[in-house]
């Protein structure tokens, strides 16, 4: 019987090995923490999706979710830190396209990044620019500034928080389809160019109309043009830059990434997590709440690539 015993119980355990290291690989664990890095700094539109996405992928996935701000380097310190972390789905990314792109168009800026290292996993958000300028400013039309600019070349001034990031880009677009000059300088932090603007320091300002609309709502400042084919949905009476003659139209699109080599079955469960987010009423109502236009894609929509 005792023989019996000892084979029966050796039986189970080579049984039970497999399931328990089954258990151990099991992702997402929920006594790990995901981190999300986000290669902006805190207050802006990148931000501000980021922060809604981390709690949601906490309620979808388990484990707690927390945003890093790595903005270093024109944000190239927090994208190459998820290029080269650990590819074991604890640490992923929130990227606006624009900016990713810049790194491919400006190799110095762009290090040592690599598209093939890091896995595209869903797209979550995307916005349209738009420009503003303080509500107490002379120029009520984005036609008032294009003239003043015209009148006194490089004298309207500008900033926002990256070199060729999308404020810059939509204000290097106006100038060229506009033929005017504006001033810009570039700010390490996206809340400064905003105190910036409020205080009198600069004439305008170029940011995701998420970003722009709370201050627009409260009396702050005044948005001009919404840099998009329609106008904004919550402020009906913004016109865009097409419609004042400026063909300028400019969003910015987020997408989740991972590191090179993360496993198929982790990218899918992430992927999946997005995906159920987006289609949640209350997942949506937030998103209307902080102005984050979320739009769910996967890789192979994206670009015709696999995760």
């Amino acid at each position: 019987m005792r023989h019996r015993l000892t084979a029966a119980a050796a039986a189970f355990s080579i049984a039970f090995v497999p399931l328990l290291a089954a258990s151990q690989d099991a992702y997402p664990d929920p006594s790990e923490t995901i981190d999300l890095i986000i290669p902006n700094s805190a207050g802006g539109g990148t931000d501000i999706a980021a922060r809604l996405l981390a709690e949601g992928l906490e309620e979808k996935l388990g484990p707690p979710v927390v945003v890093h701000n790595l903005s270093g380097a024109g944000g190239i310190e927090g994208v190459m830190r998820v290029m080269n972390a650990d590819p074991d789905g604890y640490t992923l990314g929130l990227v606006p396209v624009p900016m990713v792109s810049m790194y491919y168009l400006d190799p110095e800026r762009g290090g040592d990044f690599e598209r093939e290292k890091v896995e595209v996993v869903a797209q979550h958000d995307y916005g349209p620019l738009a420009i503003a300028v303080a509500a107490d400013s002379p120029y009520q039309t984005l036609d008032d500034v294009v003239q003043a600019a015209k009148e006194d070349p490089g004298s309207i001034t500008s900033a926002s928080s990256s070199v060729l990031g999308a404020g810059h880009l939509s204000l290097l677009r106006l100038n060229k389809v506009a033929g005017v000059d504006l001033n810009w300088t570039a700010m390490e932090q996206q809340g400064t160019a905003l105190a910036s603007l409020l205080g009198g320091h600069i004439d305008i300002i170029t940011d995701t109309f998420s970003e722009l609309y709370p201050h627009a709502q409260s009396g702050d400042l005044r948005i001009l043009a919404a840099f998009d084919e329609e106008r904004p949905a919550q402020m009906p009476d913004v016109p865009t830059a097409q419609e004042q003659g400026y063909d300028v139209v400019l969003t910015t699109t987020r997408m989740l990434i991972a590191p090179e080599g993360t496993p198929e079955e982790i990218i899918a469960t992430v992927e999946s997590a997005v995906e159920e987010l987006i289609a949640d009423p209350e997942y949506q109502e937030k998103a209307t709440q902080r102005q984050v236009g979320i739009s769910f894609r996967n890789a192979e929509e994206l670009f015709g690539l696999t995760a």
